[in-house]
């Protein structure tokens, strides 16, 4: 990591940067590659060993790198003079150094001063390096606990500021202050330039970028999680609608042991009545037979034995006339036979067994 004492409004860019490089990652490769397009950069490139008094102007964007001419170290031109017709597009400027203008050297150091290791490494510069806090632009970077957790591994790169005075203020009067200060082959977000010597960056902006990517980051995350959330929704009526439809299942078995058990109650009746004598038949049967001095008075009739009583003119010729008869059997009186004076006929108590079969049903 570097460390350069931001401020936390400094750090924001930064904020925003991991955030941006987060999204990304979730989106689409068309809208991945349409939204990681960073925006144009200044890129100002002195000669190599800072003593050529001309440096390069570079237009970047993402890796497409635009020459747009040179610059004076020694000119008063404004880029818009030196640069007429140019689209002047960019926020930042960024100058660029050689590697070799860079100075880096690896240090450890006490593992207390990691919350303030900017400050540390300058007041201890004089003892790092040949150098005075103030003849030197620098930053540090660093790799993490050593010693058992004692020292902290840091880099520290360094270039000399009399070097380097004259460019940043010709970039100043030109129009172009610089926003880093960098070389060839740095750490990434690598800033050698002090916090006092760049420009305050306009905070609107920066609020709005962050905010736009705040909104951006929200709105892929609904985008996202909606058809998760629909998806759970729909699992959730699926499984009530499974769980209506298992307790509907599970009430099939019942309900068919209740239809089998008043079928068969059903069946049952209809085999009895069906097996059972018919009166109607037997009453046609005793009228049609028996001869017209005969009347009954009582007749009944209990699991196919009937027992009749009456009077006739003729008792003991009844037996004859009912053998006959289809379903009756086993005719026989089971009292005897009495002669009524004040009519002249004889009373009776006949007993038989009666058993109409019944037609054959209908075929299926």
């Amino acid at each position: 990591m570097t460390y350069s004492g931001a401020t936390p409004a400094q750090l924001l860019p930064r904020i925003g940067q991991a955030w941006r490089a987060a999204l990304l990652t979730c989106l689409p490769p068309r809208l991945k590659s349409l939204l990681s397009r960073q925006p144009p950069r200044l890129v100002v490139c002195p000669a190599a060993g800072l003593d050529a008094p001309v440096a390069e102007l570079w237009r970047i964007v993402d890796e497409q790198r635009d020459f747009l001419g040179e610059l004076t170290r020694d000119g008063k031109e404004t880029l818009a003079q030196l640069l007429p017709g140019t689209r002047f597009d960019w926020q930042d400027t960024h100058v660029e150094l050689p590697a070799q203008a860079v100075l880096t050297r690896e240090l450890q150091l006490p593992i207390q001063v990691k919350n303030q290791l900017h400050q540390t490494v300058m007041y201890e510069m004089n003892r790092l390096t040949p150098f005075q806090p103030a003849e030197v632009y620098f930053d540090v970077r660093t790799h993490g606990s050593v010693a058992r957790h004692t020292k902290i591994a840091v880099t520290l790169a360094l270039c000399r500021r009399d070097q380097l005075a004259p460019w940043l203020q010709r970039l100043r009067q030109a129009g172009a202050a610089p926003n880093d200060l960098t070389w060839i082959g740095a750490w990434p977000n690598a800033n050698l330039l002090p916090l006092n010597e760049r420009p305050r960056r306009r905070y609107l902006t920066t609020w709005m970028t962050t905010t736009l990517i705040i909104i951006t980051f929200a709105f892929v995350t609904a985008t996202l999680a909606t058809p998760l959330w629909q998806k759970q929704q729909q699992h959730r009526a699926l499984t009530k609608a499974l769980r209506q439809i298992k307790r509907q299942a599970d009430l099939i078995p019942a309900l068919r042991t209740e239809l089998e058990q008043a079928r068969a109650g059903s069946m049952a009746v209809l085999n009895y009545h069906a097996q059972a004598a018919r009166l109607t038949d037997l009453w046609r049967e005793l009228t049609t037979r028996l001869p017209d001095d005969t009347w009954i008075q009582t007749l009944n009739y209990v699991n196919q034995e009937v027992d009749m009583r009456g009077q006739s003119a003729a008792a003991t010729a009844l037996i004859g006339l009912l053998e006959p008869a289809p379903g009756i059997n086993s005719v026989h009186f089971s009292s005897p036979v009495m002669q009524l004076s004040n009519t002249g006929k004889e009373r009776f108590q006949i007993a038989f067994t009666y058993r109409h079969d019944p037609p054959a049903p209908p075929p299926q």
